[in-house]
């Protein structure tokens, strides 16, 4: 584990008071990672100055810096390679990452904008305390709690993400299919709602436009296009809206690629599939909670989106800006709708295969679906064609 000995807070007590009661017991020290991955299992230590004899938690506070990039910490708003190096010079000692300051206004601001949440903290000599974390992605802050109280030491650790987030990429593509039914039927009041469902996916929180900007991909000519059709739903000129749609859908497949391949290969009667994360060399196959499908047609049909448009009113379903909570429920997904009437391959030989014979008979044009990450909180959706028989 990466980590540092914090700087030591006293403890300030005026005398009158220490004769009347003893001081709650301080931290002195919170030992944790200055950097961790998502996913990976942290021990956290606690050390007091004297003897703690109440309970003893530790506070993780979870601050999603796309959210608020006015409060977000300089270093996290860099692009990917800066970071890295960033993390590398750290860790190798070449330079040394700020402590967070108790005094700071804005890091009250940044714990009020976080989630939180509490561990219980366990120890043998009632003045150290530990307990194991695993590490969400973001800006995590430290703090103990103890005798009813939070004590005002704080620490941070910077938590990169394990493997590609394609969620945002999949919302978009959502969002562009439920805007294709009033721009098929030519219902202007709820194309304005959804086109801005669409805006609000492609700019909020941890969204697509942050990845591309993020990892320097460049953003083509998604924004002008997306501004385009946002003029033509306004102007009503329909023809032009489903033009402007078509072309954005086929941005987002050229833009998805700079993050994920997908190869396919024809070995005798079966069919081997390959997924490589261009961007963290996350191993697809290696983790045991990744699942690789197939399915006929989209991912997520159009018949039952469209259902669920109507029974919403079609209210937007863009989140919040600022809260977390909600951003974390828009990314959430429908699993048994991805995998409904889906095959899943086997894992073999660092891939996934599946027999022929198990796909049957149907057109060569499939959808690819994954579901990965720690509890397959994470899913991505990739139109496919097969290749012919050898």
């Amino acid at each position: 584990m990466s980590s540092r000995i914090r700087s030591i807070y006293p403890v300030l007590a005026l005398a009158a008071v220490a004769a009347a009661a003893a001081p709650a017991a301080s931290p002195v020290v919170i030992q944790a990672p200055t950097f961790s991955t998502e996913g990976r299992t942290e021990t956290i230590e606690v050390v007091f100055d004297r003897p703690s004899h109440g309970a003893v938690e530790l506070e993780v506070y979870t601050f999603h810096y796309p959210l608020r990039p006015d409060l977000a910490l300089e270093e996290d708003t860099w692009a990917h390679e800066r970071q890295m190096r960033y993390m590398e010079d750290i860790e190798a000692g070449r330079r040394t990452a700020p402590d967070p300051d108790p005094a700071d206004p804005r890091l009250a601001a940044i714990l009020a904008a976080s989630s939180v949440e509490r561990f219980p903290m366990t120890g043998d000599d009632h003045r150290t305390f530990r307990t194991a974390w695993k590490a969400t992605h973001g800006r995590v802050f430290f703090r103990v709690r103890t005798g009813g109280r939070t004590l005002e030491a704080v620490e941070s650790a910077r938590v990169h993400c394990a493997h590609i987030d394609s969620r945002s990429v999949e919302k978009l593509k959502e969002a562009l299919q439920r805007l294709g039914f009033p721009l098929a039927r030519e219902h202007g009041e709820m194309a304005d709602r959804l086109i801005h469902d669409v805006r609000s996916v492609f700019t909020t929180g941890h969204s697509f436009r942050h990845m591309l900007v993020h990892h320097e991909v460049g953003l083509g000519e998604f924004e002008t296009l997306l501004g385009e059709l946002e003029g033509a739903i306004a102007a009503r000129r329909w023809p032009a809206t489903r033009e402007i749609a078509e072309r954005l859908e086929r941005e987002i497949a050229e833009r998805e690629g700079a993050f994920l391949e997908v190869q396919v290969a024809s070995q005798g009667d079966r069919l081997r599939l390959t997924l490589e994360d261009r961007i963290k060399g996350f191993d697809f196959a290696a983790h045991p909670d990744t699942a690789i499908l197939l399915k006929r047609g989209p991912a997520i049909s159009p018949e039952r989106s469209h259902t669920a448009l109507m029974n919403s009113g079609a209210h937007s379903t863009g989140g919040s800006g600022h809260d977390p909570a909600e951003h974390q429920a828009m990314m959430g997904f429908d699993r048994e709708e991805l995998v409904r009437g889906a095959v899943e391959l086997a894992r073999a030989n660092g891939g996934f295969e599946v027999s022929r014979n198990q796909l049957g008979s149907e057109p060569r044009s499939w959808t690819l679906v994954a579901l990965y990450g720690e509890g397959q909180q994470y899913y991505l959706t990739r139109a496919i064609e097969l290749p012919a028989m050898p």
